[in-house]
This record gives C-alpha cells, sequence and structure tokens, in this order.
C-alpha cells in the first residue's frame, strides 16, 4: 500500500509510528475497548506500508484530499448538533474500498 500524505507537520503521543498503525489495524484489527466495539481486520494477508510525504502544492491528490477535508470539517462544525441532518449532509463522503487478496498457492 502506497500513500502520499502533506508533509505538513502533526503531533502525535509517539507510542506507534503510523506506518505501523495502519498494518496492526488492516492486519489484526481494532478493539475498542471504550464503546465495547469490535472491528475485525480487512486483510489476511501480509501488507508493506509505504508512506511518501509530500508538499501539497505538487500534489493534486493531496490538494484533493485537502479540500475534502477542509468540507468535512465545515460540514460537521455547522451541523454537530443535528446527527440526521450531519449524516445527510455528509453523504458525498461514502466509500467502498476495495482491497486486492493474494490467492494462497
Amino acid at each position: 500500500m502506497v500513500l502520499e500524505l502533506d508533509e505538513q507537520t502533526t503531533k502525535t503521543n509517539g507510542y506507534y509510528s503510523l506506518n505501523d498503525g495502519i498494518k496492526e489495524e488492516l492486519m489484526h484489527g481494532v478493539t475498542n475497548f471504550n464503546y465495547d466495539t469490535i472491528f475485525p481486520p480487512l486483510l489476511k494477508n501480509d501488507l508493506k506500508v509505504h508512506l511518501m510525504y509530500k508538499d501539497s502544492k505538487y500534489s493534486p491528490v493531496i490538494q484533493d484530499a485537502d479540500f475534502v477535508a477542509g468540507t468535512v470539517r465545515r460540514i460537521s462544525l455547522a451541523n454537530f448538533k443535528n446527527p440526521i441532518k450531519l449524516k445527510e449532509s455528509l453523504i458525498f463522503v461514502n466509500s467502498l474500498t476495495i482491497l486486492p487478496q493474494r490467492k494462497k498457492p
């Protein structure tokens, strides 16, 4: 998996790298103890994650992602007290991701 990310700095708690976190969630799933929720893994095979940090002024993909993120944030802040309107307003975000599975020999 190759991910292009904006090279803008971000702060983390430093426990895990983004690379390791992505691989962990896709390969092993997520358990959220606060909400008593388990999300099963999406992949059953090994995964290599390559992160590429780029200046957004040179990457139309990152510019598009910034635009969508800004739009989602604006809509969320305007409608956070009305969950039904918020859900209806963010319908454009719904997507389906299909990840290829390797065939076993």
